[in-house]
């Protein structure tokens, strides 16, 4: 997981409530971060701040592949 800010992991899932609706994980890397379409949904600015400043953005397919894992399975 590339959490920028590995020790207030914690801290920010706790603050958050609901947080992991809003959170991806990729299949074949087990990437995690949040998904940038759902997160627009979010009304609360805070919210989507804390996201954007503690989670990288992860776009996930139908099938839970990362773009950049689709890119590199479709080259074979």
């Amino acid at each position: 997981m590339r959490f920028k800010h590995q020790h207030k992991k914690t801290e920010l899932l706790g603050s958050l409530k609901g947080f992991d609706k809003f959170l991806s994980q990729c299949v074949v890397c087990q990437e995690i971060g949040y998904d940038p379409d759902k997160l627009k949904l979010k009304q609360n600015r805070h919210f989507q701040k804390r996201a954007r400043e503690n989670f990288n953005p992860v776009k996930i397919n139908d099938i839970g592949v990362c773009e950049q894992c689709q890119k590199h399975l479709s080259k074979d």
